[in-house]
């Protein structure tokens, strides 16, 4: 969010279309809204936070979009190993103008639990996109060995550990979604097709300020959605061992009865 800042370049942020809690890229909007010479367009597949898995005739789309204004597309895929329907689609895969003019990133660190032991890379098809990529790495971290071996490991070793996870974390998800229409019947939520995190609107049950509400009235700390550009929405982990799972909606139940 501050990489345009940091290099001394201005960002646009255009919403997502949201109907109904389903989300999807306003291309007119972003159309719109994007200056000329503008130079890249920041994607997230998987979304975080709304745990959306972009299909590729919609990364198609964006492709269009960047192909006529010339954008190099810089895609977050941090997410892309936990999918719980379908299958991920990296953007650089979906067409030619794709595969020319993107950089996607990675990192075993999300899927195998690892941010003590920072590990990322980059996908760059084109070499030339590529070169300059790697000439402006005097500017990145340096990764100890210790990094190294570990994403060795989860990506040579971990696939079983990933199978268990996944399985642990929709079952998670599904609980949370069932709890969420009992409990909390006015509050709206997306339905997570990737990532272990929920994207809530809790205002409709009464809470004004949803985030600071958890935190004082259930010692419950979530993401506030105003860090995305959604104010009054919340960001909810179910990471988590189940049991600490019932537990937050049992505190957070109990909160929204004292209102």
């Amino acid at each position: 969010l501050h990489a345009a800042r940091r290099v001394g370049k201005e960002s646009v942020h255009v919403p997502l279309r949201n109907e109904a809690e389903r989300y999807g890229i306003d291309f007119a909007a972003l159309d719109r809204a994007v200056p000329q010479g503008a130079d890249a367009y920041f994607l997230c597949n998987p979304h975080n936070p709304i745990g959306k898995a972009y299909t590729e005739s919609e990364l198609t789309e964006l492709s269009e979009l960047a192909a006529d204004r010339a954008w190099t597309v810089v895609s977050d895929e941090a997410h892309c190993e936990l999918l719980y329907e379908g299958k991920h689609t990296p953007f650089f895969s979906v067409d030619g103008y794709a595969r020319e003019n993107s950089v996607c990133l990675y990192t075993p660190g999300k899927t195998y639990n690892l941010p003590g032991l920072p590990f990322s890379f980059a996908v760059i098809p084109n070499p030339a996109l590529r070169e300059r990529f790697t000439e402006a790495g005097y500017a990145f971290g340096h990764i100890s060995g210790f990094s190294f071996l570990a994403a060795q490991a989860a990506y040579s070793e971990g696939e079983p550990w990933r199978a268990a996870l996944l399985a642990y974390l929709k079952a998670n998800r599904d609980r949370l979604a069932s709890e969420l229409r009992r409990r909390f019947p006015l509050a709206a939520f997306t339905h997570t097709e990737a990532t272990f995190l929920q994207w809530i609107d809790f205002r409709p049950q009464g809470a004004a300020d949803p985030a600071s509400f958890l935190k004082e009235k259930a010692g419950i700390i979530v993401t506030d959605g105003k860090h995305y550009g959604a104010e009054g929405y919340i960001r909810l982990n179910f990471g988590c061992p189940a049991r600490v799972l019932d537990r937050a909606l049992d505190l957070m139940q109990a909160a929204f009865e004292s209102l």
